[in-house]
């Protein structure tokens, strides 16, 4: 699974109203920290009401714990994913935990539980 097309997926389609979202190409020859950043650049207004959503789903206490865990998890992605997830918190300026945890929160979201 890309986790980082997952996150800006999400970052998409999390906002209220209508919004069309332009297709991106990835060039796949880039480097992996460098692959998103013009969606990341597009959608950068749409960031901080994602981060918002996405914390409410977790007890406020937790938070710290939480984006801490998830900042270590990412070194056991593959190496592609685990640098493509670096270039995004980077270019977004989000922490790293931060990140990982919205690409985890979207996998356990999106399951569909039907199959």
């Amino acid at each position: 699974m890309n986790y980082p097309s997952v996150l800006l997926f999400l970052l998409i389609s999390s906002i209220n109203g209508v919004r069309v979202p332009k297709l991106y190409e990835i060039d796949l020859d880039a480097p992996p920290r460098e692959r998103w950043n013009k969606v990341v650049e597009d959608h950068r207004d749409l960031i901080p009401g994602f981060v918002k959503v996405a914390q409410s789903y977790v007890p406020k206490h937790l938070l710290p714990i939480a984006f801490w865990i998830a900042g270590e998890l990412n070194r056991f992605f593959p190496y592609e994913y685990e640098e493509e997830i670096r270039g995004i918190a980077k270019a977004s300026g989000l922490a790293l935990g931060h990140v990982v945890s919205m690409n985890i929160l979207y996998d356990i979201l999106a399951f569909d539980r039907k199959q």
